[in-house]
């Protein structure tokens, strides 16, 4: 590992004990255990870290088997979009369109990371004939849901002024196209959900798996 790499989990590892419990972090690193081997498998490459993403902090892929039960769980309509807002080298993505979405989009603000997302859902999606993936490069703050998406996952890179930009947005496209939406928002150092004040009439719950947090707030058509 690379002095800068040892640094940036020297960061993490501080930040990390002054919120969690030193049994959590070890859990939390035991979760992602599999990782490595679920990128061996695919021949894609979406972990490692990286110190620069357009200013946003570096880069680390969700742990493959906690977010991969929490979809399990949650039981979202496959036929209903998913969209990774921040989506970096594109694990979450596959670990979405293995859990059998089938319309999946990717927005990402770093263009190095794009390509890489662009290239492991090509590798990935040869066993998923079904999946079709789309990558946008772009700020999430931009991206204008559509009327079929309806799961949306963000990771905890985003600045606050981006998170609130996506509530009023994911709002605005629940008033003008009422259909079940959910925002997953992962998040292993905070303990409550943001963006509350756009979210107002939304059901938020944090699942913990693993040692790992995802904040699930979601809305539902009446009647």
């Amino acid at each position: 590992m690379k002095l800068a790499d040892l640094r940036l989990v020297a960061g993490d590892l501080r930040r990390a004990l002054g919120v969690r419990t030193p049994a959590d972090v070890v859990r939390v690193a035991l979760s992602g255990a599999g990782d490595a081997k679920f990128d061996s498998q695919l021949g894609i490459q979406t972990g490692g870290l990286a110190a620069s993403r357009g200013g946003l902090g570096h880069y680390r892929g969700v742990r493959v088997a906690p977010f991969a039960a929490l979809l399990e769980s949650l039981a979202p309509d496959k036929t209903a979009g998913f969209v990774d807002l921040g989506c970096g080298k594109g694990r979450a993505l596959i670990v979405a369109a293995r859990y059998g979405f089938e319309n999946l989009t990717g927005v990402e603000i770093a263009a190095a990371y794009l390509e890489q997302a662009r290239q492991n859902c090509e590798i990935a999606g040869r066993g998923l004939p079904r999946a079709r993936f789309t990558l946008k490069l772009g700020d999430a703050a931009g991206f204008e849901p559509r009327a079929d998406d309806g799961v949306f996952f963000s990771y905890d890179c985003l600045p606050e002024e981006t998170i609130r930009a996506i509530a009023a947005k994911l709002q605005r496209s629940f008033d003008a196209h009422p259909r079940p939406l959910h925002w997953i928002y992962h998040n292993n150092l905070v303990r409550r959900a943001p963006a509350a004040a756009e979210l107002v009439r939304w059901r938020t719950v944090r699942h913990e798996i693993q040692g790992n947090y995802f904040f699930v707030s979601s809305i539902f058509p009446r009647g």
